[in-house]
């Protein structure tokens, strides 16, 4: 039979839910001394979950065995280095974009330009290539719509001139 939501209802049956223990999943000795094993033959933990779920052995997250690795990486261990990337994809930072110098934001241009109704408003853009290398700069005229393009011969460097 459905029923409809009644939020007192949800409310309680979530707190009653959060008082019920939870055990954190333990690994055996000898499932930990397996992993370890995999780790020394330069298996990813995706890898290693993988098999380990495909072969219906006991598994953990992926995400559990990164914060294991990364706990024992810590405390001075080398578990980290059979990792293929040892790491090293959390040193920098995630975004690749560069931030623009003295940037306007488009929001403070003036309400005319949003009209169109003036010959001489231009926006540009760039196009970035694959793996940021080559660079084409468009120019359009926003009332004409007439377009200049053309590619930047020393990449996102303002100081570089185009041909």
């Amino acid at each position: 039979m459905y029923r409809h939501y009644v939020a007192i209802e949800a409310q309680q049956f979530s707190e009653m839910r959060k008082k019920i223990p939870r055990r954190p999943r333990k690994l055996s000795k000898e499932d930990w001394q397996d992993i370890e094993q995999c780790l020394k033959r330069h298996w990813s933990p995706e890898t290693i979950v993988g098999v380990r779920k495909r072969e219906g052995k006991t598994c953990v997250s992926i995400e559990w065995l990164y914060h294991i690795i990364r706990r024992d990486k810590e405390r001075g261990g080398t578990l980290y280095t059979y990792l293929p990337h040892h790491l090293k994809h959390r040193k920098k930072p995630v975004s690749s974009r560069i931030p623009i110098k003295d940037r306007v934001s488009i929001d403070e241009r003036p309400a005319v330009v949003d009209s169109k109704s003036r010959f001489g408003d231009w926006e540009m853009d760039t196009i970035v290539g694959k793996d940021g290398k080559g660079i084409i700069v468009s120019i359009v005229e926003r009332t004409t719509k007439k377009m200049l393009m053309a590619k930047s011969p020393k990449g996102k460097n303002a100081k570089g001139k185009v041909p």
